[in-house]
């Protein structure tokens, strides 16, 4: 009651309000720490969050580097008719049979060719 009378402001008040109402309320569910307890768990999870985005951006860095890598590389080779693409697939959890294509040698095709004449 002290803190609610040296208020002023209603929505200082209303605030001030939820504050009590919210501790008390944390203080049932956890007796010993009370609100203490809820917000170390928050903070621990922000700082999960913070590390995970850390990560994503460092996994990013890492792509970009590979991919300028492989520009760079691609615009400085001969020629020679080979294209490679990514181990990988943008679809996850199925298996990718990707890799290094060979257009000017493509199994498949020169198959099918064969048995359709």
């Amino acid at each position: 009651m002290k803190i609610l009378e040296q208020l002023e402001d209603e929505d200082q008040k209303a605030d001030a309000m939820k504050s009590i109402i919210f501790e008390s309320d944390m203080r049932e569910k956890f007796p010993i720490y009370g609100c203490v307890e809820c917000i170390s768990y928050l903070r621990q999870q922000l700082q999960l969050a913070l590390q995970e985005l850390q990560y994503v951006y460092t996994q990013l860095d890492i792509y970009r580097q590979q991919n300028l890598a492989l520009i760079s590389s691609s615009e400085n080779s001969v020629g020679n008719g080979m294209f490679m693409v990514p181990f990988f697939s943008s679809t996850e959890g199925e298996s990718s049979t990707e890799g290094i294509t060979y257009p000017d040698f493509d199994m498949s095709n020169e198959l099918s060719s064969q048995l359709s004449a």
